[in-house]
């Protein structure tokens, strides 16, 4: 579901196996601000970087060029069940103007530790989760089937599907391979009910259409954010 693919891809970025806890500690002592209520509720700090006015626009950043870091704090406000981030005074936009509304909390706290992070000079390429957020909010939408279309691609050539070619050599590793790909793909198969193939060597086979069609579907079903967050894992895995 959506938070498992936060967490996986959260999991990828940050470092494996990490307490989230201890992430938000790390965000709040690098200056990102958020209030508690003593009954856990989260009351959010309010500027007028939600007015609608002062903006911090991503796309004014050059991406090869140094851009000096001209905030000092990194605030999240909580508004209509969704996460914005604010630079001092300035919520940020994306490159292409949209508004930055994270819909997990968890996402957002990535998001405003990596801006935290930030030296004297803002450097995006650091900052990978805010790009997989302006990616869900500005390419997604548009690019809907393409993406499902790459991601289809990566089935023909799974990772989890190929085998090394039997030899004498190859055996242990035929052996490893069997022991921790087949329960996944055995968990495929019941799971989605279509049939798998086992690609032996590295040669593109095809994976049966109906196959294809039912995982089509089902990436279809998703939403922005997940599919977004799903592209990233398969093109990093070379798994669908």
């Amino acid at each position: 579901d959506l938070s498992k693919v936060y967490d996986d891809w959260l999991r990828m970025i940050v470092g494996r196996g990490r307490d989230w806890r201890r992430v938000w500690s790390l965000a709040r002592s690098y200056g990102v601000h958020a209030e508690s209520s003593d009954q856990g509720k989260e009351h959010w700090s309010k500027s007028t970087a939600t007015d609608g006015e002062r903006v911090a626009r991503i796309g004014a950043i050059k991406p090869r060029k140094l851009t000096k870091r001209w905030y000092e704090h990194v605030h999240i406000h909580k508004r209509d069940g969704k996460f914005e981030i604010a630079l001092d005074e300035r919520r940020l936009q994306t490159p292409v103007d949209n508004r930055l509304r994270i819909p997990s909390h968890k996402l957002a706290f990535g998001v405003a530790h990596e801006w935290m992070k930030q030296g004297e000079s803002i450097r995006p390429a650091s900052m990978p989760l805010m790009q997989l957020s302006c990616t869900a909010i500005d390419r997604i939408p548009d690019t809907r089937h393409m993406v499902v279309g790459m991601i289809l691609e990566h089935l023909h050539t799974d990772t989890i599907c190929c085998r090394a070619i039997p030899t004498v050599e190859s055996e242990p590793l035929l052996e490893e391979q069997k022991r921790v790909h087949d329960p996944i793909m055995q968990w495929f198969r019941e799971h989605f009910r279509v049939p798998l193939h086992v690609l032996q060597g590295p040669v593109e086979a095809e994976q049966p259409q109906d196959t294809v069609t039912v995982l089509q579907w089902h990436l279809h079903k998703m939403d922005d954010w997940s599919l977004a967050g799903l592209d990233v894992l398969v093109q990093c895995t070379r798994s669908a």
